[in-house]
């Protein structure tokens, strides 16, 4: 099964590990398949996931863009923590320097980026800009439940 809860645009529901064109979900329609790592061709086998996103820049010529890359090998928890500090450190890792808040619903997500929000519900996208950050404050206290404390934005 795959169930990644950390990432933004997945799936809502775990998705078992195998082929699969069309994925249908909540948070939208998903693909699975399995690929040569190499771009030659060769090399061990590995996962491509993609999210159908036909109107996203990002997204290939089929509409398809693509989440990540992964292969299914045992990993020692330690083997991440090279990744894990530079998202957390890097200047040129998007965290350190950007509010990034988001959950899922019912029937979709909502999420903070920054000075923007998004509402995204059956397939629907609605988005915005927040005045101030006093206003970005207030609408992640009253959505998600969580107080910002004072300091830079």
């Amino acid at each position: 099964w795959l169930s990644d809860v950390g990432f933004g645009r997945a799936p809502m529901h775990p998705v078992r590990l195998a082929e699969a064109e069309g994925i249908d979900d909540p948070a939208g329609r998903f693909r699975l398949r399995k690929v040569a790592r190499g771009e030659d061709g060769f090399g061990p086998r590995a996962w491509d996931f993609s999210r159908e996103a036909p109107a996203d820049p990002r997204s290939g010529p089929d509409g398809w863009m693509p989440l990540y890359r992964f292969d299914p090998s045992d990993r020692r928890i330690d083997e991440f923590a090279p990744m894990c500090s530079w998202h957390q450190s890097s200047p040129d890792s998007v965290f350190p320097r950007t509010l990034i808040v988001t959950r899922a619903t019912e029937r979709g997500r909502i999420s903070v980026r920054g000075m923007d929000w998004f509402r995204e519900a059956d397939g629907h996208r609605e988005e915005g800009m927040f005045t101030d950050t006093e206003n970005r404050k207030s609408f992640i206290d009253s959505e998600f439940g969580i107080r910002i404390p004072d300091g830079p934005a």
